[in-house]
């Protein structure tokens, strides 16, 4: 797996002069080639030369370009296109360093990134931020260091995020709606517009009591666009359908079965995966007895019919807007930062069933 970087780079003199390979390879008496292939610990020289060129280097105050480094990095690894253009830092600010790897939800975020980036000409470096040894004010300092003036921010941890990130000099896209300050770009699934399809597709089936459920931590994360979303849909039923949302601290068995019982929904619409076994636990057969839509289907199961949020293409898109950011010469806090929101699709599954009318 993959791991983000954390260690900052030791700080040089910037008013030192530049020690090249050149210089490097006169003072140790070899080719500029012998010193490259030594300074990256290659077999293609021996172990002696090695040992040489790294102490001469050393003597001088040899410091490598960090953009000069990622440049021959992407062309050792064969990028298409064969022409690069800058690094993009992905600044994973979770408690986890591995919450972007390994197959879970936030994992085709950093997927979509990577595709899109190096598709384009881009590097894409990941730091994992959420380290408690880095505060915002040292992470800028070493970003700079490694020469990355592009950032992308993907979803954070809690519900409306203020960072101390200084973002002067840099372009940069959030993804999702966690990120509060600073106010950058941003490209985030369209949840209001995902209840929408939800709830047509639920009427399609024959469904007429729609209800919705979730905990008011999930809501707060999406600035209330699944609520919302759902009770302006709502509206439009009529008044002996419409249900009130269950918007609860906590999914809790007592309310739920008082809001089942008077209010009677046919179906319901929630991005909590846990209500799914818990409607089974209170004794309710999905779909005989109820329907269940899960509105983030990454959450759930794959039999469970729900919402792709097309999570990679968020990645892909984000690098999309910060490209056009850096053609336009755009960096920083933008006057009008704009949020790009991304449909999703719908995901038939075996939660839900025909209706008879």
């Amino acid at each position: 797996m993959p791991r983000a970087s954390r260690v900052p780079p030791s700080r040089s003199d910037s008013a030192a002069p530049k020690v090249s390979l050149k210089d490097i390879a006169a003072a140790a008496g070899v080719s500029t080639m012998a010193v490259s292939f030594a300074l990256r610990n290659s077999n293609q020289v021996s172990a002696e030369t090695r040992k040489k060129v790294v102490r001469i280097a050393q003597k001088l105050g040899y410091r490598p370009d960090p953009a000069v480094a990622r440049y021959m990095d992407y062309l050792r690894r064969g990028r298409p296109s064969g022409v690069f253009h800058s690094t993009i830092g992905f600044l994973n600010f979770q408690d986890n360093p591995g919450a972007f790897h390994g197959g879970g939800f936030f994992t085709p975020f950093l997927r979509g990134v990577r595709e899109r980036a190096e598709a384009t000409g881009y590097a894409v470096e990941e730091f994992w931020a959420g380290d408690p040894a880095i505060k915002p004010g040292r992470l800028k300092g070493i970003l700079q260091a490694r020469g990355i003036d592009s950032i992308i921010i993907p979803p954070l941890p809690g519900d409306s995020v203020h960072l101390g990130l200084d973002c002067s000099g840099f372009f940069g896209v959030t993804i999702a709606f966690t990120l509060e300050e600073p106010r950058l770009p941003r490209v985030s699934h369209d949840h209001a517009e995902g209840v929408r399809l939800a709830l047509d597709q639920a009427a399609a089936l024959g469904y007429r009591r729609p209800g919705f459920v979730c905990t008011a931590h999930s809501d707060s994360r999406v600035r209330h666009h699944w609520a919302g979303g759902f009770v302006g849909r709502d509206l439009h039923l009529s008044p002996d359908d419409q249900i009130p949302p269950l918007v609860l601290p906590r999914l809790d068995a007592p309310a739920l079965d008082a809001w089942l019982k008077k209010h009677r929904p046919d179906v319901v619409l929630s991005p909590q995966a846990e209500l799914h076994p818990l409607l089974l636990a209170r004794g309710h057969r999905i779909p005989r007895d109820i329907g269940f839509i899960i509105l983030d289907h990454s959450a759930g199961k794959p039999t469970w019919a729900g919402i792709n949020q097309q999570v990679s293409y968020l990645g892909r898109t984000a690098v999309d807007v910060l490209i056009a950011q850096r053609n336009r010469n755009e960096p920083g806090e933008p006057e009008h930062a704009r949020t790009i929101l991304i449909g999703g699709s719908w995901q038939p599954g075996a939660t839900v069933r025909r209706v008879r009318a």
